[in-house]
C-alpha cells in the first residue's frame, strides 16, 4: 500500500465516522458503509465535525463481492461483527481487513470466516459522541491510548507499517502491538467493569465520581479480570497497566474521581451509555474466558447482575487500605505474640521467643500481601465478623483463643530461667512442620474467596462450593495448616509443657471442623455433592 490508500470504513457510528472524516481529510480515498438515515445524512452533508468544516466522504450501502479496496476498517460494536462476516468473506478483492474494536473472545471466528492472511486487529485511540452541532470527538494522546494495531502474529509487516503511516497522517497517534489479542482482552477486562459501574451510577459520570461503592466495584472487577488473564497466561498489555493491580484503593479512588470529573469524561465514557448491548456481549465473552480458571469474579458478577442503580453517594463497601492495612495487621500480630511470650518470660533476651515472633510476623505479612494481590475480596471479609455468624462459632472462639494463647504463656513461663524442656535440635523439625502448616494455611486463602474467619453461610457474597486447589484433596485444608501450627509451636519454643494446651487447641480445631462441615452440609447448596467427591475432612484416608 503506497500513496493514497483506498479505504472502506465498515460502520458509520461515532468512531467509524471520525476515522472516515480524518482519513479522507488527509488525502486518502475513503468510502464509508452506512444505511438508512445515516446514509442519507452523509450523502447530503458529508460528515459533520463539531466546530470544524464538514468533510465530504463517499457513502456506500453495500460491500459487493467484487468491490476492491486496499483496506477495510471494520468499526462496529462486537455484537454486530458476526453479522458482517459473510459479506467480508464473499469479498475476495480486498486483501486486508482490520477489525478496529472490542474483542474479548479472540480472532478465531473471524479467521475461520476470512482466512488468517487477511485479518488484522486494532483498537481506536479516540472517543466521539454525536451532538446536534456535529460529531464531538477527542483524539487520545500517545501516552494515554494511541490507536493500537497489529498482525495476528505480532510481526511489524509492511502492510501494518503502511496502515500506521496512513493513520498518523490523519492525526491519530499510533502504536503497533506485538500482542494485539492480549491487548484487546486486557482492554475488555477494563472497559466492561467501567461501563457496568457507570450503569450502576445511573449512566451519569458525575454521579459515578461521587459514588464510592460503584468505583470500588469497578476497581475490584477489573482486578478480577486481570487475575483471569494471569490464569490463562495472557499478559496484561500494555505491561504498565499492571500498576493498577498494585496501587492501593485509597490512592486509586481520588485518581478516578479526578478522571470522571474532567471536561473530557463526557466524551471518553459517554458512548458507554448507548453501548449496553455490546457490553453485555463482552461480559459474556469474559465469563467464558474465566471458565475453568478457578478465579472467582464476585464483584464482576455483582455488577453484571445489578438491576437497579446504587444509591447516589453510597459508601457501604469498605475500602481496602492496601500497604497501610497490611502494615498495621503485621505490626499488631507481632506486638500481640511478643507480649504473649515475653511478658510471661519476664525477659527480653529470649532469642527463641523473638525468632518465633519473627516467623509469625513474616508469615502474616506474606499472607496479607498475597491476599491483597490474588484474593483482595478476602482482605475486606477477614477484617470483620460477617452477619449471620453461627452462635456456636462465637462460643468456640471464646474458648479456643485463650487455649491457643496459653501455649505461648506456658512456653514463656518455662523460659524464665533461660532453659527449655525440649532439646535444641527439636527446633528444626518444628520449623519444618511450621512451614508446611503455613503453606496449607496460605493456599486456601488464595483460592477460596469465602475463607472468612468465622463460620457462616455468606449469602451476601454469593457463597458457593470451592473445589479447586487444596479443596480437591480435603474439604478443610486451612484447618490442617492451623493444626500443624499448633503442633510446631512447642518445638519452636523448646517447651514440652506447652504441648498440653497445644493438644487441646488441635482438639478444638477438629471440633470446629466437624461443626462447620455439618453446617455446610445442611445449608450450602452443592456441598453434599462436593462431600461425595472429596470424602475426607482433614486427613486423606483417615477423616
Amino acid at each position: 500500500m503506497k500513496g493514497a490508500v483506498r479505504i472502506l470504513i465498515y460502520g458509520a457510528g461515532c468512531i467509524g465516522s471520525l476515522y472516515a472524516a480524518l482519513l479522507a481529510r488527509s488525502g486518502q480515498h475513503v468510502s464509508i458503509l452506512a444505511r438508512g438515515r445515516r446514509l442519507q445524512e452523509i450523502h447530503e452533508h458529508g460528515i459533520r465535525l463539531e466546530g470544524q468544516p464538514d468533510v465530504p466522504v463517499q457513502a456506500v450501502e453495500h460491500l459487493a463481492p467484487d468491490d476492491a479496496y486496499d483496506l477495510v476498517l471494520v468499526v462496529l460494536p462486537k455484537h454486530r461483527v458476526a453479522d458482517v462476516l459473510p459479506d467480508l468473506a464473499a469479498n475476495r478483492a480486498t486483501p486486508n481487513v482490520m477489525f478496529l474494536g472490542n474483542n474479548a473472545a479472540g480472532p478465531a471466528a473471524i479467521v475461520e470466516a476470512l482466512g488468517r492472511d487477511r485479518v488484522l486487529l486494532g483498537f481506536p485511540g479516540a472517543a466521539a459522541v454525536f451532538r446536534e452541532s456535529g460529531l464531538a470527538f477527542l483524539i487520545l494522546r500517545e501516552r494515554e491510548q494511541p490507536t493500537t494495531i497489529g498482525e495476528l502474529d505480532g510481526a511489524k509487516s509492511d502492510r501494518i507499517e503502511a496502515i500506521a503511516s496512513a493513520l498518523r497522517a490523519a492525526g491519530f497517534p499510533v502504536a503497533i502491538s506485538e500482542r494485539m489479542d492480549a491487548w484487546l482482552k486486557t482492554h475488555a477486562a477494563e472497559i466492561v467493569p467501567t461501563a457496568l459501574a457507570l450503569y450502576a451510577a445511573g449512566g451519569d459520570a458525575q454521579r459515578l465520581a461521587n459514588t464510592r461503592d460503584a468505583q470500588l466495584l469497578m476497581v475490584r472487577a477489573i482486578r478480577e479480570g486481570y487475575r483471569v488473564l494471569d490464569a490463562k497466561e495472557i499478559p496484561v498489555t500494555p505491561a504498565n497497566h499492571r500498576l493498577f493491580n498494585w496501587l492501593p484503593e485509597w490512592v486509586l479512588l481520588p485518581l478516578m474521581r479526578k478522571m470522571l470529573t474532567s471536561t473530557d469524561a463526557a466524551i471518553k465514557i459517554g458512548h458507554a451509555t448507548n453501548a449496553r448491548e455490546e457490553m453485555e456481549t463482552l461480559a459474556g465473552e469474559l465469563r467464558e474466558l474465566a471458565q475453568g480458571t478457578g478465579v472467582t469474579t464476585l464483584r464482576f458478577d455483582e455488577l453484571c447482575g445489578m438491576d437497579e442503580p446504587l444509591p447516589a453517594g453510597s459508601t457501604a463497601i469498605t475500602v481496602h487500605w492496601g500497604t497501610l492495612g497490611i502494615t498495621f495487621a503485621v505490626a499488631f500480630a507481632g506486638a500481640l505474640f511478643a507480649a504473649a511470650l515475653l511478658w510471661p518470660a519476664g525477659r527480653l533476651d529470649w532469642a527463641q521467643g523473638w525468632i518465633f515472633v519473627g516467623l509469625i510476623v513474616g508469615f502474616t505479612g506474606i499472607c496479607w500481601a498475597c491476599m491483597q494481590r490474588w484474593n483482595p475480596e478476602l482482605v475486606e471479609a477477614r477484617m470483620r465478623i460477617g452477619k449471620g455468624t453461627k452462635k456456636w462459632d462465637k462460643v468456640w472462639g471464646a474458648l479456643f483463643f485463650p487455649t491457643m494463647f496459653a501455649i505461648y504463656v506456658v512456653a514463656g513461663v518455662e523460659a524464665r530461667d533461660g532453659s527449655g524442656s525440649l532439646p535444641v535440635w527439636s527446633w528444626w523439625p518444628g520449623l519444618a512442620v511450621f512451614l508446611v502448616g503455613s503453606a496449607l494455611l496460605l493456599w486456601p486463602m488464595l483460592v477460596n474467596p469465602f475463607f472468612e474467619k468465622t463460620v457462616r453461610i455468606q449469602t451476601d457474597r454469593g457463597h458457593r462450593v470451592i473445589d479447586t486447589g487444596p479443596y480437591a484433596i480435603v474439604r478443610h485444608p486451612g484447618y490442617v495448616g492451623f493444626a500443624l501450627w499448633m503442633v510446631a509451636t512447642p518445638m519452636l519454643l523448646g517447651s514440652a509443657w506447652s504441648a498440653i494446651p497445644a493438644a487441646l487447641a488441635v482438639a478444638g480445631i477438629v471440633i470446629r471442623t466437624a461443626l462447620e462441615d455439618r453446617t455446610l452440609h445442611a445449608e450450602l447448596a452443592g456441598y453434599r455433592e462436593y462431600a461425595q467427591r472429596v470424602r475426607y475432612r482433614l486427613v486423606p484416608g483417615v477423616w
